[in-house]
């Protein structure tokens, strides 16, 4: 029932379903009666209204149903940070103890490995930078539709966690990383931007794979590889001059090779190999 609340100026529905879609604005069944009628989502979610914290338990409760597939804890968080950020950083910032070897390592690892076959738009929240666009790299950082990022974590997929050279399907570390960042080292979700660096990949494995989604093509030189990293460093520090770039799982050679390349020029650092 509408609990004789008096309706005030209606919205677009557009606008409506954009508050629902949006992972930063929608609270799902944490929206009181007050705000289901002003935003026209009065139907439009459950009936009930739950706190915060009774949504966590729901996902603490689901997520020991599924313990046997860590895979599926995996998709299944994503899913929630991919439509109710609110929700899912209450989760993992107070569960962290629990939570982080699901969203990092070791599953993240295992994510990683089936990214292109478990790959939906919303779950790969950042963009893709391939070697064949250097030459639009302004316009596709125009492209991100967020407020101007603080943070940066990049990867080109060369070395994932010790599992080897799986090209774009790394996207899940920079994601995984930056959700540790949001929980416990207090950004902004929307002030975060995964990004992976689509170089090929010297795998047979996915390159054979009819659903890998990067470039089906071997590495490039070295030549070809500063090249195309120093036309990106330059790209974002004209769009984003203010932002931290943090070289996440390169191979071991390029990892030092990028550091002393760029550590004296842009805000920059390798947690491999740097302690800062």
């Amino acid at each position: 029932m509408l609990r004789n609340l008096k309706r005030p100026l209606e919205i677009s529905q557009t606008a409506a379903s954009d508050i629902l879609r949006d992972p930063i604005l929608s609270q799902g069944t944490a929206f009181t009666y007050e705000a289901r009628i002003a935003h026209n989502l009065y139907g439009r979610v459950p009936p009930c209204v739950e706190s915060i914290d009774h949504q966590v338990n729901r996902c603490l409760a689901r997520l020991d149903t599924l313990e046997r597939s860590p895979l599926e804890q995996y998709t299944y968080l994503d899913r929630i940070r991919s439509e109710n950020a609110n929700l899912f950083y209450k989760l993992v910032s107070g569960n962290l103890k629990k939570i982080v070897s699901i969203i990092y390592t070791p599953t993240v690892g295992l994510a990683c490995q089936e990214f292109s076959h478990i790959y939906t738009p919303a779950s790969a929240p950042g963009l893709f930078l391939s070697l064949a666009d250097q030459d639009n790299l302004d316009s596709i950082l125009r492209n991100w539709p967020g407020p101007d990022p603080e943070i940066t974590v990049i990867t080109d997929g060369s070395r994932i966690l010790g599992l080897g050279d799986l090209g774009v399907n790394g996207m899940g570390i920079p994601i995984g990383k930056l959700s540790l960042y949001v929980a416990a080292g207090g950004f902004h979700p929307s002030k975060t931007l995964p990004i992976t660096l689509d170089l090929g990949t010297n795998t047979a494995k996915h390159l054979n794979d009819p659903f890998y989604l990067g470039t089906r093509s071997q590495r490039p030189s070295d030549p070809v590889f500063y090249n195309f990293v120093d036309a990106v460093m330059a790209a974002l520090k004209r769009r984003w001059p203010e932002m931290l770039v943090q070289f996440e799982d390169f191979s071991s050679e390029h990892a030092f090779g990028t550091l002393d390349r760029y550590r004296n020029k842009y805000f920059m650092f390798n947690d491999d190999i740097q302690v800062i």
